[in-house]
């Protein structure tokens, strides 16, 4: 599209001249701002910026959510964005340089590589883990959690009940405390994986699930998951144990509930751990068990849950059962850390980000460097120190991100480089006129930065202008509009092109190729310039379009562009075909009978017959008059103004089956109607009228003699079913699309046409189609012959009609 300049260019420099007559000046440029006012509106705006950043980026949108905080220094298991991975990196260094001691009373059962490599590969068999726990019975620890999940039956015989009978005898030595996992389903819940029922009849279940956090590492668990205690919680807290729920697993409803999220304290130093084999074997004195709380669980490479962690000291990565025993530990040390309230969060963060910013208006820019890293400082190392102290994590990374932009965000209006990058920007900008005029000001403004801000402003504005100008004249084609780029890729495409096909193409999509979809063309992908599209095509539902093609630029400095519009010529074509057929149908089935007649009297005249064969010329001439009558029905159908009324089909039936009682008793057809009473629907009557008798008159024409024509009407969901059945031959299925096809006539199953112009069935389907309804034809399914079916809505308060094309 070449829209040239009609207006004067823009000058370098400032428009000075006054508003011309009759045009006010601009309000937001008739008056400029002082830069005193301009920077107070600034540095409330960057104000304001910063605390929504502190509120929005902090802890208390999750707290407002109502769901329970996660184990996770960021309240959150999803990914950690920037300011999360700085609270983690904090956070761990926190943890590491305040690790505890590991308390003495906790041991490991530890079958590790050394006793797979003894006893044989995981898992053991049941009967070695039943030796195993016999052997720590014979102990008698104070408590003992096994984290092994024991959910499905062995394949040796006997062995299940070898192991349930050695989990009695040790649950009856000691507390016994059983590992509960889960199982995610496709539906986005969790299957709880319980241990065999007859494994659990002496011990308290607790989960064994460590949740990873925001970057993947696990920092901290759920006290309780799906009213189950942790499996470090079940282990010091006798109170917090619980059985097998007693009415059954109500969690195989995919429920998965959890508690509070608490985050866990860095243990320094090994814990006790003897390893299982050498337990089996008897070398452990069994005095090193009494008394203890004890872990049973696997830590060999590969035979279990491996988790990237920094809660112990020194290490990376830990087995799960490590993990139970260092949650232990926090938990009987009071060792946790907690986030500090969401309100005394965001209320510290506002505060000093407000102090901050109230300092920075006040101070140099060199003094606002200096306060910013100073602050910066202080909110690490008070972080640090409260952690280390008071166990409250206070969550820095927004504070410290916030503190981090003020500093720049403020000074980057005092930079004298603004001034350069605006003076280039405006010369980019400003264009050469356009159709819309350059504002004018009603001074000159002298300071530099805010000159060339008006002539960006006035550029862009003018740009804007342009670019809504050209959208809007797009939107308002009246036909389907693509525009592609010089790779012909989809750009935008108007409203039209959304009505008048789906899917719509997406940004960036191939416009050939999606042409070559919609309309059934292939081929259409391997041309090499749109300009080749010109052309009518056909779609996939009988529509016809022609294609036209321009392009705009293509210069050295402008792509090129490109402008495809699709404009519908169905209708066109449909009306072409139409007069084709109503041409035909003038030039042959209505000049027929009148030759025969013109024939006849022209044979009687060579004759010289005084008298002539009056019933052939009745014939011809009441075969005119109904070809006539019917061309004329058929158009007063299509055309006729709709008269919207109720009426009643038991009425209707009744009318039409009267009305056909003449032609039904000249071939010996019976016709009966019949339905229930009260049928009420909205329409015009004469048109419902005149179709059904078309179709009753042709059931009679193929009925046999001594046939019946049945007439019925039934309620369904969505309105009435009208059905029209005969004893003929029925329609073949192969001319079933066409049957209601203007001027074409069928024959019943290889029977001969009946001389009709083929307009009956024709101008019935148009009066359904107006009525909002739809028509088809069937076999009948108690014997030969045709059912002609149509379904009207039951209720039509108004209907938009087909354009009429007759």
């Amino acid at each position: 599209m070449d829209i040239r300049p009609t207006q004067p260019s823009v000058n370098s420099e400032p428009s000075t001249n006054p508003p011309r007559a009759g045009h006010a000046a601009d309000p937001g440029t008739a008056r400029e701002a002082s830069p005193g006012q301009r920077a107070r509106v600034e540095w409330t705006l960057l104000l304001v910026l910063l605390i929504a950043l502190v509120i929005g980026f902090g802890p208390l949108p999750a707290s407002l959510s109502g769901t329970p905080p996660a184990p996770d220094p960021t309240g959150s298991v999803n990914r950690a964005g920037p300011i999360g991975t700085l609270d983690l990196f904090l956070y761990d260094e926190a943890l590491r340089r305040h690790a505890q001691p590991v308390p003495a009373n906790i041991t490991l059962i530890d079958i590790d590589d050394d006793s797979l490599g003894q006893i044989g590969r995981w898992p053991w068999s049941r009967p070695v883990i039943a030796a195993l726990l016999d052997r720590i019975a014979a102990a008698r620890p104070k408590t003992v959690a096994i984290d092994i999940l024991f959910t499905e039956p062995s394949s040796i015989p006997n062995a299940d009940v070898t192991l349930a009978e050695a989990l009695d005898r040790l649950g009856t030595s000691t507390d016994l405390i059983l590992a509960v996992g889960r199982m995610p389903m496709e539906s986005g819940h969790f299957l709880p994986l319980y241990p065999r029922t007859d494994f659990s009849r002496k011990a308290s279940l607790a989960h064994a699930i460590f949740v990873a956090g925001a970057d993947g590492l696990v920092r901290g668990l759920y006290l309780r998951e799906a009213e189950l205690p942790a499996m470090a919680m079940a282990l010091v807290n006798p109170a917090s144990r619980v059985r097998r729920p007693g009415t059954g697993d109500w969690l195989s409803r995919g429920a998965w509930p959890t508690g509070e999220g608490r985050l866990i304290g860095a243990t320094n130093g090994t814990f006790d751990r003897i390893p299982a084999a050498s337990l089996l074997r008897g070398d452990i004195d069994p005095a090193r068990l009494a008394g203890r709380l004890v872990l049973v669980g696997t830590t060999a490479v590969g035979a279990g849950d491996q988790f990237a962690t920094p809660l112990l000291a020194g290490r990376v990565q830990a087995s799960g059962v490590e993990l139970h025993a260092a949650a232990a530990a926090a938990l009987q040390t009071s060792h946790l850390l907690r986030p500090l309230s969401p309100i005394v969060h965001t209320l510290l963060a506002v505060t000093l980000i407000v102090a901050l910013m109230c300092c920075h208006w006040l101070m140099r820019p060199l003094a606002g460097l200096a306060l910013t890293a100073l602050v910066i400082v202080a909110i690490i190392a008070t972080t640090l120190l409260v952690a280390w102290g008071t166990g409250l994590w206070l969550q820095p990374g927004t504070v410290l991100v916030a503190t981090a932009l003020a500093y720049p965000l403020w000074s980057w209006r005092r930079l004298t480089a603004a001034s350069a990058g605006l003076f280039s920007q405006a010369q980019r900008l400003e264009i050469s006129g356009g159709v819309f005029p350059t504002p004018t000001r009603a001074r000159p403004i002298r300071e530099p930065i805010s000159a060339q801000l008006v002539r960006v402003q006035d550029a862009a504005e003018q740009v804007g202008r342009l670019n809504r100008f050209l959208m809007d004249a797009i939107q308002r084609l009246p036909h389907p509009v693509l525009v592609a780029d010089e790779h012909h890729r989809v750009m935008l495409a108007n409203e039209k092109l959304a009505l008048a096909f789906s899917p719509v193409p997406e940004a960036g999509e191939s416009m050939m190729v999606w042409l070559g979809k919609v309309l059934e063309q292939p081929a259409l992908q391997a041309l090499l310039a749109p300009r080749e599209l010109q052309g009518e095509f056909r779609d996939a539902d009988g529509r016809h379009f022609m294609v036209d093609v321009s392009e705009t630029g293509g210069g050295a400095d402008t792509p090129s562009r490109w402008l495809v519009q699709l404009v519908d010529i169905t209708p066109l074509r449909l009306a072409e075909r139409e007069r084709e057929e109503a041409l035909s149908f003038l030039s042959h089935d209505l000049r027929s009978p009148q030759a025969a007649i013109l024939a006849m009297v022209d044979r009687a005249r060579q004759d010289g017959a005084t008298t002539m064969d009056l019933g052939e010329v009745e014939r011809q001439a009441r075969r005119a008059l109904s070809l006539t009558d019917g061309f004329l029905q058929f158009a007063r159908a299509d055309a006729k103004p709709m008269v919207w009324a109720d009426v009643d089909l038991e009425i209707l039936t009744t009318e039409v089956a009267d009305l056909a009682w003449i032609s039904a008793s000249t071939r010996n057809v019976r016709v009966t109607a019949g339905g229930p009473s009260g049928a009420m629907t909205q329409g015009d009557a004469e048109l419902l009228r005149r179709a059904l008798t078309n179709l009753v008159e042709n059931a009679i024409r193929f009925c046999p003699p001594k046939g019946e024509v049945r007439i019925r009407h039934v309620q369904i969901e969505d309105g009435w079913l009208i059905s029209v059945e005969d004893d003929g031959p029925g329609v073949a299925p192969d001319i079933r699309d066409r049957i209601f096809q203007p001027f074409w006539q069928p024959s019943r199953q290889g029977n001969q046409q009946h001389g009709t112009a083929g307009l009956g069935l024709a101008m019935a389907s148009r009066c359904v189609i107006r009525h909002g309804g739809s028509i088809q034809v069937t076999d009948r399914t108690d014997g030969p012959g045709a059912r002609f079916e149509i379904r009207l809505p039951g209720h039509l308060e108004a209907i938009i009609e087909p354009e009429s094309i007759a």
